[in-house]
């Protein structure tokens, strides 16, 4: 039923008929990553996670926030910005990370298999594998979808979180999903959590 609503609100917005919006979340002003600044690829993750954490489906970003995922999150929509039946992105995103804290590891890999058709077919696919040196872990996706709300503000359109039981020393996730809506960016991220008595490391991917 969600899905219906949320198509509906999309498909009237391809056919111009606007629909009314609540106020933005605020950013906190004077904090966090300036944008333009050289950033490398942890601090662009890291601020991509931060963002994706704070807004729930149907918010509308702040401004400072929209130009960061337009500029940063993966695009699914071509350069003009117009949107067609036709596939606008289709692609494979692997990962390999590693964190240790305190001597306990946590590794994240696999890959994720994402694509963005039209405002009928968007899909995720993801093959995930946590490990750690002792202790159990746990592996997580989240994906979270950004499109073009009214007045060409940017604002979370889905979000879904996949995690697995914890296991010892290594745990796995098959994580997918299909749902509908006009999609300009979109966010992976993949999370592998160790436990080990009073120690807890988490690391993150996206």
């Amino acid at each position: 039923m969600f899905r219906k609503i949320l198509f509906s609100g999309f498909l009237a917005l391809i056919l111009v008929v606007g629909f009314g919006l609540t106020n933005p979340v605020s950013a906190n002003e004077g904090e966090g990553i300036v944008l333009g600044a050289e950033l490398n690829t942890d601090e662009i993750q890291n601020k991509l996670i931060e963002i994706d954490e704070k807004y729930e489906v149907g918010d509308v970003l702040s401004e400072e926030d929209g130009e960061f995922v337009k500029k940063y999150a993966m695009k699914a929509s071509q350069p003009s910005g117009e949107f067609t039946t036709q596939k606008i992105f289709s692609g494979t995103k692997k990962y390999n990370k590693s964190r240790t804290v305190s001597g306990l590891k946590a590794t994240i890999s696999g890959s994720c298999n994402i694509n963005h058709w039209n405002v009928l077919n968007n899909k995720y696919d993801c093959s995930l594998k946590a490990t750690s040196n002792k202790g159990k872990v746990t592996t997580k996706v989240k994906h979270s979808a950004y499109g073009v709300l009214g007045n060409k503000t940017v604002g979370k359109i889905y979000s879904k979180t996949s995690k697995s039981g914890a296991g010892k020393l290594k745990s796995s996730l098959g994580a997918s999903d299909n749902y509908a809506g006009v999609v300009t960016n979109s966010i992976t991220t993949v999370y592998a959590k160790a436990v080990s008595g009073d120690v807890t490391n988490e690391v993150s991917d996206s």
